[in-house]
Parts: C-alpha cells; structure tokens; sequence
C-alpha cells in the first residue's frame, strides 16, 4: 500500500495553514461584535476539512479490507458496518 502524499496534498496543507493564520489574524482584529462570526467561519472550515479527512482515511481502510481479501471472505456488509461501527464510536 502506497501512502497517498501527493503535491496537491502538500500545497492543500500549506493553503490550509495560511488560511488558518489569516483568519487568526482577521479574528485578533474584529470588532466584537464579529468576532463569533469569524470563529464560526474557521469552525466550519475545519469541520468541512475533517469531513474530507475522515472520507479518505475510510476510503484507504476499504482499500485494505480488498487488498487483505477480507471482503471477500466475510463480505462487504461486515466490512462496512465495522467501519461504521469504528468511525461512529470516535464522533464528537
């Protein structure tokens, strides 16, 4: 298995610090009054991120699950509920 660390992904991280950095910055300096909006704003950036995240980290396990041929020895629907199982268990 091959990790998947690409140059987009390295540039995405790079974009995703500075973004943070900015709005760290943007939120230091709002009025009162804005800064609840600002922080929601990097809220729900960060929730979308962990939403992408948590898809490719599940996307790889299945990858595994073929390549070890358990899918194929139990089947797709046990492999698929113990995924579910494990990601529901880690939600906030």
């Amino acid at each position: 298995m091959t990790a998947h660390v690409t140059i987009a992904t390295v540039c995405r991280e790079d974009l995703d610090v500075r973004m943070y950095a900015s709005l760290c910055r943007v939120l230091e300096q709002a009025p009162i009054e804005n800064k609840l909006r600002v922080f929601g704003l990097m809220a729900r950036a960060a929730a979308s991120e962990i939403s992408e995240r948590r898809q490719q980290y599940i996307d790889d396990l299945w990858s595994v699950a073929e390549a070890v041929g358990l899918i194929r020895l139990l089947s797709a629907t046990d492999v698929h509920n113990a995924l579910a199982s494990a990601f529901d268990e880690v939600s906030l």
